[in-house]
């Protein structure tokens, strides 16, 4: 941690300590952001994937019925 002064003011010297840890939490929570963006990319990247999958099936299961009711 970064110097605060010559510890002459203690008020002034717990103003700047709490200034310190304010900045880490602020970089910390700024990390946690990024990673929990990062996450919410890859799962709707996955959901993405997953309905096109899912729409695929339901159009060969049409196409499917459609080809049974023309051989009738």
């Amino acid at each position: 941690m970064a110097r605060c002064g010559d510890g002459n003011n203690e008020r002034q010297e717990t103003r700047c300590h709490n200034a310190h840890e304010a900045h880490a939490i602020a970089e910390d929570l700024v990390k946690t952001n990024d990673r929990n963006m990062g996450v919410a990319i890859e799962t709707a990247g996955r959901q993405t994937v997953g309905d096109e999958q899912v729409e695929r099936s339901e159009q060969q299961e049409q196409q499917r019925k459609a080809g049974k009711q023309e051989q009738l």
